[in-house]
């Protein structure tokens, strides 16, 4: 094809395009949107039609011909820029405004302005207010946001958690946006019965048996805060405290009848830092000795211990039960005659045994458990299980269930959201919303900061469900009418309800929809989350983060090594932008 005649054809695509994309400007739908917010919800408009009408051989033409193709952040002007080019070869274009500029700002306004190489919004400990140093430490590290999550405790702990942050930003001179996130319905896991209070160490050991590492155990004074970072933390008396020194030995005599010493190699403050070569089983009660040398110095007691946190463990060809209600969930037990009675877990949401069938299939936190329906009824689910992470997985209570085949007619907003809504606002910088589906879902919130005169809080939507998805163009569109607005890509449930392997797409497709709409976004869900439980990331984590870089804001979860995490994450970032080739 000749040049002459390419750039005729380019012409013609191009101008059929553009009656495409003025036919598209429906005035419908771009006056409910927020004065400011038009610009995107135009561009919005104009990226369906670009999606629909545009020929598959324009974009590649265009390149040919020597021009860049058709921006995203701006496509009306793009076009037209496009058109006046190929018409006019002395055509000497100014610098086209692909609105990239809009989105940051917007970025600014709600999460801050970006210090280091990430924003990053840090989900709060609930009893973050009484931690003012570990407040802090994560604002001095630029914590941009914290997240205060309404799933869990009251409007008074919210209250007193978005004071601290407050307080703890006029200390730092940092400040920082806090952000409330509601609760949605709760699909999730109930209770699980608890295990017994009882705390088990055990040293590390090589083929042979011979102790490689002695394991670390921390014994801090009864009715104290247990050390965050310990890997064992039992509580004794006060006075087996104070009478304590390095090179002392600790005995205990275990639930076994088993007596086992421990060295004291520190006391710092207010807590004995020891190590054990001989794995031990400590409950409330257990006798303990302080001795140096052959001398027994002071006598006591292991303290109260919480009860462990109760699971049940899964493996593919398990059988599940599923009740309705909110039955203490329970392992499987091995009955008198040999046979094994079905674990049991519960769910308090009623429309799930309403809603599902025989043959769907249903996946447990995050997808790390998936199983298929065998019986359905109001009551109950019996469920096959076909798949769990690495061959079995601990399930534990409150975590999320996905319905990957269902579609469930939720409402957005729960009565208790509605209620924690008002409650939080006089608070809020910024209200996250769980388990947004549809464009309704988001008129309604929208529709309630209006009532509560709230248009300067920022609104984040939170996507978690493959409903959301499908919807998205029109689910943004709705969004726009609220001034101030961000999307959270909740990759955990995404996964689990479209698949791993959907789920690099899918976040692309968000990733690119947020760009047309020039939406901040949020990276969230087990982003170095190994790291700030354990210290250490994992190496898929690492490169994971790398991803992270294309959004706004960073979402970490809490854990004992928050800190740690978010120092490691912007030294990740800074030195991927110092790593990345320029274009």
């Amino acid at each position: 094809m000749s040049r002459h005649h390419a750039v005729h054809q380019a012409l013609e695509q191009l101008a059929y395009l553009q009656r495409a994309l003025r036919q598209a400007e429906d005035p419908a739908q771009l006056q409910p949107l927020a004065e400011a917010n038009r610009v995107s919800g135009r561009n919005l408009l104009h990226f369906l039609a670009l999606q629909q009408h545009a020929p598959a051989d324009l974009q590649p033409m265009l390149h040919t011909l020597g021009l860049r193709g058709i921006a995203s952040g701006n496509i009306a002007a793009s076009v037209a820029r496009a058109i006046d080019w190929l018409s006019t070869p002395q055509f000497d274009p100014d610098p086209l405004d692909d609105h990239a500029g809009l989105r940051l700002r917007r970025a600014e306004h709600l999460f801050g302005a970006r210090r280091g190489c990430a924003r990053t919004m840090v989900t709060l400990p609930d009893n973050a207010a009484r931690s003012p140093d570990l407040l802090d430490a994560l604002l001095l590290q630029d914590m941009a946001v914290a997240r205060i999550n309404c799933a869990k405790g009251n409007a008074a702990q919210w209250h007193d958690n978005a004071v601290a942050v407050q307080n703890a930003a006029e200390r730092t001179g940092k400040p920082c946006k806090r952000s409330f996130e509601l609760a949605g319905p709760k699909l999730r896991i109930g209770d699980i019965t608890p295990r017994a209070a009882v705390v088990k160490w055990k040293p590390e050991r090589n083929d042979a048996g011979l102790i490689l590492n002695p394991v670390q155990v921390q014994f801090y004074i009864t009715g104290e805060t247990a050390p965050a970072k310990a890997d064992f933390a039992v509580p004794i008396d006060e006075a087996i405290l104070r009478e304590a020194q390095a090179g002392d030995t600790l005995r205990v005599k275990d639930v076994r009848g088993k007596r086992r010493d421990l060295h004291i190699g520190a006391l710092k403050d207010r807590v004995l830092i020891c190590e054990a070569e001989d794995t031990a089983y400590v409950s409330p009660g257990t006798p303990v000795q302080l001795r140096r040398g052959a001398h027994v110095i002071c006598r006591g007691h292991v303290g109260d211990l919480p009860q462990r946190p109760g699971y049940v463990a899964l493996a593919p060809g398990d059988t599940l039960v599923l009740m309705h209600g909110s039955t203490r969930g329970q392992p499987a037990v091995r009955r008198p005659d040999g046979s094994m009675a079905a674990a049991i877990l519960s769910c308090a949401l009623e429309d799930v045994f309403v809603h599902v069938q025989r043959g769907q299939r249903i996946r447990f936190d995050d997808g790390k458990v998936e199983g298929v329906i065998e019986q359905a009824d109001a009551h109950r689910l019996d469920i096959r299980i076909t798949q769990a992470e690495g061959g079995r997985v601990k399930l534990k209570g409150g975590r999320g269930i996905n319905l990957p085949d269902t579609q469930l007619p939720l409402a957005a907003l729960t009565e208790a959201d509605t209620v924690a809504l008002a409650e939080v606002l006089p608070d809020a910088d910024l209200l996250a919303v769980s388990f947004v589906q549809t464009p309704a879902d988001v008129e309604q919130i929208v529709e309630l900061l209006t009532q509560h005169d709230a248009s300067h809080v920022g609104l984040i939507l939170k996507l978690e469900t493959a409903s959301v998805v499908r919807q998205l163009p029109q689910v943004l569109l709705a969004a726009l009418r609220h001034p101030h607005v961000a999307v959270m890509i909740a990759r955990g449930d995404l996964a689990a309800e479209m698949g791993f392997a959907a789920l690099a797409a899918t976040q692309q497709h968000i990733l690119q929809l947020c760009e047309v709409a020039h939406l901040p976004v949020i990276w969230a869900t087990q982003v170095l989350e190994t790291m700030a439980k354990k210290g250490v990331p994992s190496r898929a984590e690492v490169s994971d983060v790398v991803l992270a870089g294309q959004a706004d804001c960073v979402m970490l979860n809490k854990g004992p090594y928050i800190v740690e995490t978010l120092r490691f994450l912007d030294d990740l970032l800074a030195r991927n932008v110092q790593t990345t080739p320029s274009a």
